[in-house]
């Protein structure tokens, strides 16, 4: 599924590069427990907030989703947060209205 996500959003947020796609990606992974309502259903990290632990990644499905990462292993129940998103558009939205 080709998804066009192009275009910078504001100085807060950026989007990575294969390597930092690689890094998050695995740190998400190392944060999800198996019962996680996320775990399995991450294609790709897309971009990152740099005032807080927030990164976007694409669902398999087609949908996006940021990620309050915790940077810890074992997450209570429900940890990492984060809000699920139909459309890149959504994601813009969301952005420029929580600046």
């Amino acid at each position: 599924m080709e998804i066009n996500i192009e275009g910078k959003i504001n100085d807060d947020w950026d989007f990575l590069d294969n390597k930092e796609n690689l890094l998050f990606m695995m740190e998400l992974t190392n944060e999800l427990n198996e019962n996680h309502l996320l775990h399995n259903r991450i294609e790709k990290a897309v971009m990152r907030r740099y005032s807080q632990d927030d990164v976007l990644y694409l669902l398999k499905d087609g949908k996006f989703v940021i990620v309050h990462l915790t940077y810890s292993k074992n997450n209570e129940p429900g940890w990492p947060m984060y809000e699920v998103f139909l459309t890149f558009e959504e994601v813009k939205q969301y952005i420029y209205n929580n600046e």
